[in-house]
């Protein structure tokens, strides 16, 4: 009973293995990741990423897959290792600071993940730059591929080339990270990320070659 969880470390003990085994802890770190994302979602221009893409991005088939990964696992023994084990065994405060720096360690550590996860920050990069490449002009994609090649107008192939890649790792570190862990961007700080992001998603296009 609730008088024996809270005086029995051995009762809190085993609550705890019960969450971890029976899937209810997993459950509820996806929950709550599922939550923050949709947050961060609902602030992008749907230009960017479509309702389609959203709803595979939030689907819970997707965050099964993502949570599955070996780093998946990895976050989810950290949530017992600095939030469930210090609240349950130690009786710890959600408001100490050993708390706030644990909750902080999981954050940035889920902000990552989904981030590089080929099912998530991966289709928001590819979608939001060929959405940008498909916006051109009919004239102008005919004189990019009769000057660049035919391929230089699929992010798909040019994503894998160096300068691709080096696009893909600046949108991610200095757009996606800090819109997926909570941090704010002011307007101005936001346009300069843009424009860098289109000048070298631009030279990876320019310099692309087959």
């Amino acid at each position: 009973d609730l008088k024996d969880l809270a005086s029995n470390p051995n009762s809190r003990k085993e609550l705890i293995d019960y969450l971890y085994l029976n899937g209810a802890l997993d459950q509820f770190l996806k929950s709550m990741v599922r939550g923050k994302v949709k947050e961060a979602l609902e602030q992008t221009p749907e230009s960017d990423v479509p309702k389609e893409l959203r709803n595979a991005l939030l689907s819970k088939a997707n965050f099964d897959t993502i949570f599955a990964s070996a780093e998946g696992k990895q976050i989810k023994e950290m949530v017992m290792d600095k939030m469930l084990k210090p609240v349950l065994m130690e009786q710890t405060s959600m408001d100490s600071p050993l708390m706030k720096a644990g909750m902080d360690a999981v954050q940035a550590k889920v902000t990552r993940m989904l981030v590089y996860a080929p099912s998530f920050g991966d289709q928001i990069i590819k979608t939001s730059i060929q959405n940008k490449i498909n916006r051109k002009s009919g004239f102008e994609k005919t004189i990019a591929k009769w000057i660049y090649g035919s391929n230089s107008m699929n992010w798909d192939k040019v994503r894998t080339s160096e300068r691709g890649k080096a696009a893909e790792d600046y949108i991610r570190e200095r757009y996606l990270m800090p819109k997926f862990s909570g941090a704010t961007l002011s307007k101005k700080e936001e346009e300069k990320i843009m424009v860098e992001a289109e000048k070298l998603v631009k030279e990876a296009v320019t310099n692309y070659q087959e």
